[in-house]
């Protein structure tokens, strides 16, 4: 609720489409559980909430904080599956709470980073962060402030791409998700200029290196020259698309949700489109079976409706209106180490099963080309695992119990 959209012009629209969508989110969290309660019925479910190795059915336990730990699993379990499945109502206005830890220059580097976003949600964490690190660590936050360089780059970037490729919708692949491994016997000119424009543009790689070969040598020049700026300092640096190398580039069309997952691992390249609408939403199947798909889609509806308004007044501020379950567009580029540590990570049983799917549909794009690479990753799991958290609640009420045991021990 930042100011620069309580007071825009489409404010009103702005508070009353969030409250809709917020609203029916709240209001099917519950009928979803009585909708997977059909599916897994308390009698039949099973847990290993004693620590034992073995799962056990609730009349099988005869222990009753045991049969409290079941009942408390079982909850949970059910409200979990419910919330992953309407996690894609969500809009990216929700609030979120972060917490980190870090030496003083990556304070500084962040705050500078935050005070360089067109964001001014971002711009005000910024400040504030660099307000209350002063009082901490002064001699090391001093530098942190809004890199014009950066600024000036991003705006004649995107004024060159749309210059260069004048398209009001976005590409859309026919089928999605869509995860492509991106050629990599592309001559190296054309891959980098291909990188520069890919975040001001709304074109795959592919077709934006197609675009590429095509540009005169002048119009190749200017793409590098905009893009590189005037460097006054050696902390002027360009963008990530002077990072493009690795051995594997996926161009990803998932849904924001699952970027959201992917993305914060960090040894890696990425690059983001600005959020939209455009591409289409990911409605979950279990929603149209519950009988909610109705509702489903006017929360999709209002927040399009949103966004066309938004986007007249500013196409960064539209991004809030974006819901979690939107596809958008982004690449990440990775060597073979990190494709093994993240595609076998977020493949586990208890990730949530979209970007369990887009871990895998990644390591199938690496055997198509190499059989070798992808079969040393042997611990990437295709396995089904319809109720993936069920395992993890249950080995939380074992700590829980490994805990009211030590207190106890501790209280004698």
């Amino acid at each position: 609720r930042d100011e620069s959209l309580i007071n825009a012009s489409f404010g009103k629209q702005y508070l009353e489409t969030m409250d809709f969508i917020f609203e029916t989110y709240s209001s099917l969290v519950e009928p979803m559980k009585e909708y997977f309660k059909t599916l897994k019925n308390r009698s039949q479910a099973e847990y290993d909430v004693t620590g034992e190795g073995v799962k056990r059915k609730y009349h099988e336990l005869t222990d009753e904080k045991d049969q409290k730990a079941f009942r408390l699993t079982y909850n949970f379990d059910l409200r979990s599956k419910a919330c992953d499945v309407l996690r894609g109502l969500l809009p990216l206005s929700t609030l979120t709470n972060v917490g980190m830890f870090g030496n003083g220059r990556f304070y500084q580097t962040l705050i500078s980073h935050l005070l360089t976003t067109d964001i001014p949600e971002a711009q005000k964490i910024g400040q504030k962060a660099f307000e209350a690190a002063s009082q901490i660590i002064p001699q090391y936050v001093r530098r942190a402030r809004r890199n014009e360089y950066v600024v000036e780059n991003h705006k004649k970037m995107r004024a060159l791409a749309e210059t260069l490729f004048d398209r009001e919708r976005p590409e859309v692949p026919e089928s999605l998700p869509k995860i492509t491994l991106v050629n990599d016997a592309e001559s190296r000119d054309v891959s980098v200029i291909a990188s520069m424009l890919f975040p001001y543009t709304k074109l795959s790689l592919e077709t934006l290196r197609a675009e590429v070969r095509k540009l005169t040598g002048q119009q190749r020049k200017e793409v590098i020259e905009i893009y590189v700026g005037s460097r006054k300092t050696r902390r002027d640096r360009p963008g990530r698309a002077l990072e493009d190398g690795y051995p594997y580039t996926f161009d990803m069309v998932t849904n924001w949700g699952v970027y959201k997952d992917l993305m914060r691992h960090r040894m890696n390249s990425q690059q983001r489109q600005l959020f939209s609408p455009k591409i289409g939403f990911d409605m979950p199947e279990e929603l149209k079976k519950a009988g909610f798909e109705k509702q489903a889609l006017e929360c999709v509806k209002k927040a399009d409706a949103l966004f066309d308004s938004m986007s007249k007044i500013s196409p960064i501020l539209a991004q809030y209106s974006v819901l979690h379950g939107h596809f958008v567009r982004w690449s990440i580029s990775m060597n073979d180490r990190e494709a093994m540590h993240m595609l076998e990570l977020r493949s586990t049983p208890q990730g949530h099963p979209e970007y369990r799917r887009a871990a895998q549909m990644m390591h199938q794009e690496i055997l198509r080309r190499s059989k070798w690479r992808g079969e040393m990753m042997n611990f990437v799991d295709y396995g089904d695992y319809y109720w993936s958290r069920a395992d993890s609640e249950a080995r939380q009420r074992v700590k829980e119990k490994k805990l009211d045991e030590k207190e106890e021990e501790n209280k004698q």
